[in-house]
């Protein structure tokens, strides 16, 4: 493996490890479909325990 790999995979692993997630979008993804990225969240949030507080 790479170092440059390496170097990035690394926190990411960290992060995972900790039970923190991350979610990535494109840039253009959330211009052209801004409603899929919000289900998206919605769903990831969901997931982790949130709940819409009513």
């Amino acid at each position: 493996m790479s170092g440059t790999v390496r170097c990035r995979t690394r926190p990411q692993n960290d992060v995972w490890t900790t039970g923190d997630r991350i979610l990535r979008f494109p840039a253009w993804l959330v211009r052209a479909h801004p409603d899929e990225v919000a289900a998206t969240l919605r769903r990831a949030l969901h997931a982790a325990g949130w709940r819409r507080e009513e």
